[in-house]
């Protein structure tokens, strides 16, 4: 425990500096980080189907590949604003696969392929939220405030639960998860809303700032488990090992998936 906790901080003390500064000078900067984590997080979806379907070959590289660049499209539509362009490479990509399904028929496992393009809308559609979150007025203090709820959450929730946690939150997805462990860290994020709110000039009154920090205490946990059962049905306990402690890329970005679109569409209509 304390080796996987030391890995845990390690990668933390490295990889938090270099999201913060992305945060900091969006644009490009954080474009070129957010595509590099959805492209790291689509290669590891992939792995995992390959793993557990069997999948391999050029048939399978080719839908593997054909979802890279569809991820790599959506981010720099949206990031270009041009909504447009954004339904029709969704639209284009659904006419490669379909094609592909026709011209491989009837050997194409039909699962196989609608799970591989479901991973795309998943990492891809749900990433974009970060790019529209950050293109925002008030886009860098709220992708900020976002990002240090969920890690609040997180690391109250993980702390409480090894700690004090007796009552499994979800047994069958996730046995290390306890019930005291999500009411320590929801707590956790409701106390400090307001005073880190104030801290960085949020132009949002109090209720607003208490209805954000709800957003993330009912999202982040809902991601961490919808990842979780999605890992279970497909056979494996962590989506990778690339980040020391923390196991795979979408084990660290599963929350923010499911926080950042719900956080862009109440600050589009209450801000």
């Amino acid at each position: 425990m304390i080796n996987s906790l030391h890995k845990r901080v390690l990668s933390s003390i490295i990889g938090i500096p270099l999201v913060l500064m992305a945060v900091y000078y969006g644009s490009w900067f954080f474009l070129g980080l957010v595509t590099l984590v959805a492209i790291l997080a689509t290669m590891e979806y992939f792995l995992i189907l390959n793993r557990h379907w069997g999948a391999h070959g050029k048939k399978f590289n080719f839908i593997r590949y054909a979802g890279y660049v569809g991820v790599f499209f959506i981010l720099v539509t949206v990031f270009a604003k041009n909504g447009i362009e954004v339904f029709i490479v969704l639209v284009l990509l659904i006419m490669v696969y379909s094609v592909y399904f026709l011209l491989s028929f009837p050997k194409t496992n039909l699962i196989e392929l609608c799970i591989s393009f479901w991973g795309i809308i998943y990492i891809g559609g749900m990433s974009s939220f970060l790019i529209l979150l950050r293109e925002m007025e008030i886009g860098k203090t709220a992708v900020l405030l976002t990002l240090i709820g969920i890690w609040f959450y997180d690391t109250f929730a993980y702390f409480i639960g090894l700690k004090w946690g007796k009552r499994k939150m979800a047994p069958q997805l996730s046995p290390k998860k306890s019930v005291e462990g999500a009411v320590g860290g929801s707590c956790v994020v409701l106390l400090i809303a307001i005073p880190v709110a104030l801290f960085y000039q949020l132009p949002l009154k109090g209720f607003s700032i208490i209805a954000l920090a709800l957003i993330v205490i009912i999202a982040a946990p809902l991601g961490d488990l919808y990842a979780s059962a999605l890992k279970r049905k497909l056979g494996v306990k962590d989506s990778g090992n690339l980040i020391p402690g923390h196991g795979g890329i979408i084990d660290r970005l599963d929350s923010i998936l499911f926080t950042t679109p719900l956080v862009y569409v109440y600050l589009q209509l209450y801000h």
